[in-house]
């Protein structure tokens, strides 16, 4: 008797508990709700960010892109780019790899200490200028197609910003013009209740 006495009370004590747990449809309800909010506030910010254009969309200048392509072979210079890594898993077989590249013009760099550690013999060695120039051309190359991108880029973007603000004017002239007509409506309106009704007529 006593069990069933506190399975009662168990049962009893767990359905205020249950019957406030929101169903499926309300959790809906505030996802479709909470989802209304946002899209009303990102609209409020749209709307109260005013886009204004600074300058003018950059241009193709080639002072500028020869700076860009200087850059890049400071880069190259200064890196492991310039160099090739040469390994051999034996002395004798690295030996011979550092034989091979020197008779093609490598030379041994001295900024990158050689390792020899068993098995694994490595060391960089600088490319011939041969090598170089080329490489710094095909760099050219790139950094010239990279610029263009950019340039593309920013005109696009300058299109938009363009666009936006147009629509802006164009959105609050006609704002302008709502809110003037609704003012004058509003005093049209306003004379008229007071014709209506005139005064109380309470004497002084």
């Amino acid at each position: 008797m006593a069990t069933s006495l506190v399975n009662r009370v168990s049962k009893s004590s767990k359905t205020p508990y249950l019957r406030c747990l929101p169903t499926q449809a309300q959790y809906r309800t505030t996802a479709i709700q909470n989802a209304e909010f946002i899209k009303q506030k990102k609209e409020e910010v749209k709307m109260t960010t005013k886009v204004s254009i600074k300058g003018t969309a950059p241009k193709f200048d080639a002072a500028i892109l020869m700076q860009r392509q200087e850059a890049r072979h400071i880069v190259y210079d200064q890196t492991d780019e310039c160099t090739a890594l040469v390994r051999g898993e034996i002395p004798v077989q690295f030996l011979t790899n550092v034989i091979d590249h020197h008779v093609k013009g490598y030379t041994l760099s001295m900024k990158y200490p050689p390792s020899f550690g068993s098995g694994s013999y490595w060391c960089r060695m600088e490319k011939p200028e041969r090598i170089k120039i080329d490489e710094r051309q095909a760099l050219d190359a790139q950094v010239k197609l990279e610029y263009i991108a950019w340039l593309e880029n920013e005109h696009d973007r300058y299109k938009k910003m363009l666009t936006e603000q147009l629509l802006q004017a164009a959105e609050a002239k006609e704002k302008q013009k709502e809110e003037a007509k609704r003012t004058k409506l509003l005093s049209e309106i306003e004379k008229e209740v007071l014709g209506t009704f005139g005064d109380l007529g309470i004497p002084a």
